[in-house]
């Protein structure tokens, strides 16, 4: 797994490369989330960027009549009523080249037809750089050449899917017409749709994205512009019902769990891939420990975590000069607040909001983000440090979904002891 980091960060540094439309395809180059706030660290100079492809394929056939546009775009609710679905639709099985890893069912109109794929083997053997196509099922004849196709790829890093969306988007520099999250049988899902030309034609598709393990698949209905509304509610349907038939873990990659067991108690999980540096002597009444994100000689992503007694007397101003101080000691330089929001709505600031500041190591800028939180009885510190978005987009993306996990699971340890927002 160390190597499949290591070319997965090496795979994607310094990509620059245009974006351009194909028959046939369309190559998407990827960058960062919206506004989403998200002692040694290495800020890495160079730029990484994805080189993702998602086949919107063969899209030629001209569209005799022009419809209009459904007010909801990506419909995903009383879609068709259940003697049409029993009647016209069916659930299609896929276990591509094999593999029960990759096997997936989805509902899809009875009469389409299911094009056999030739996948390169290089795209088999690199399942980190490429979305790997599964299954297209096309509707010949039909207007507008409407299609439904199934792809994945593989990750190794942890991400959170509405990250990866939205850089996904911005690095292609491409204006959905409706990016929305939902849940669609019981899978956390980001539903985007785009419109994009192609030899003087306008097309449209909607890709839904999911996670499912280390696998994030995409399931892209498109056709062409004028034809988009008679199709709307099909790839709705192939959205909401497709479900891989695997089992998967929640996480990306494999997780340890940290325990402190003393006081004040401190749990949480991280993935293995990041380093756990134990402060050799703590004072009484704290625990605390920091993670380090590290492939080979480099340091990508640093969290620092303390929890520390109440009776200590520390307010969550307290805890924030601390926190600040931490790092500074370490020789971080902390600048300006450059953004912040509330991650418990009515809460006294600092607690409960996350902060990023401008940071400073020698000629180098990143940022840290820093969060206070209190129980009553214990007040916990975090603090994440990061290279800017667009220095190094993968340290940033998966730096940042680890800060989530640790935050997340503390504030479900705090719940256990009864606290409630």
């Amino acid at each position: 797994m160390d190597d499949a980091r290591s070319c997965f960060f090496t795979i994607f540094a310094s990509v620059n490369r245009p974006m351009h439309f194909e028959t046939g395809a369309c190559i998407l180059v990827g960058q960062s989330e919206a506004f989403r706030l998200r002692k040694r660290v290495l800020f890495m100079p160079w730029k990484a960027t994805i080189l993702l492809s998602v086949f919107f394929g063969g899209l030629l056939a001209s569209c005799s009549k022009q419809r209009s546009l459904p007010a909801d775009l990506a419909p995903y609710e009383n879609l068709f009523d259940e003697q049409s679905i029993a009647e016209d639709f069916v659930n299609l099985k896929v276990t591509p080249f094999g593999r029960h890893d990759l096997s997936f069912e989805m509902l899809v109109p009875k009469d389409w037809k299911e094009v056999q794929l030739k996948v390169p083997r290089e795209m088999l053997l690199k399942p980190y750089s490429n979305f790997v196509p599964l299954c297209r099922v096309v509707a010949e004849g039909e207007e507008g050449t409407p299609k439904i196709e199934v792809q994945v790829l593989k990750l190794p890093l942890e991400l959170g899917l509405t990250d990866f969306v939205i850089n996904y988007l911005e690095g292609n520099h491409l204006r959905p017409l409706l990016r929305r999250p939902g849940r669609f049988n019981g899978r956390r899902v980001e539903d985007v749709v785009v419109s994009t030309s192609s030899e003087g034609r306008t097309y449209m598709a909607r890709m839904t994205f999911s996670m499912h393990g280390d696998k994030l698949f995409v399931v892209v209905g498109s056709c062409e512009k004028g034809s988009y509304g008679a199709w709307a509610r099909h790839f709705g349907l192939a959205a909401v019902s497709f479900r891989p038939r695997k089992p998967a873990p929640p996480f990306i990659e494999k997780m340890a769990t940290y325990v402190y067991p003393g006081t004040p108690y401190l749990e949480f999980r991280h993935p293995v891939s990041w380093k756990v540096v134990q402060p050799e002597h703590l004072p009484e009444g704290m625990s605390g420990t920091d993670l380090v994100l590290q492939v080979k000689d480099k340091v990508f992503g640093y969290i620092h975590v303390k929890a520390v007694k109440s009776q200590l007397g520390i307010d969550a101003y307290e805890a924030l000069s601390r926190l600040k101080k931490d790092f500074e000691d370490s020789g971080i330089l902390v600048g300006k607040l450059l953004r912040e929001s509330e991650l418990v709505k009515g809460q006294r600031s600092p607690a409960f909001r996350i902060q990023v500041w401008q940071a400073f190591h020698s000629d180098q800028v990143g940022e840290l983000a820093t969060l206070i939180m209190s129980d009553g009885n214990t007040i916990y510190a975090l603090g994440l440090l990061v290279p800017p978005r667009n220095q190094n987009l993968l340290a940033w993306m998966t730096s940042w979904r680890v800060f989530e996990i640790v935050y997340g699971d503390i504030i479900e340890q705090m719940e256990r002891k009864g606290w409630r927002p």
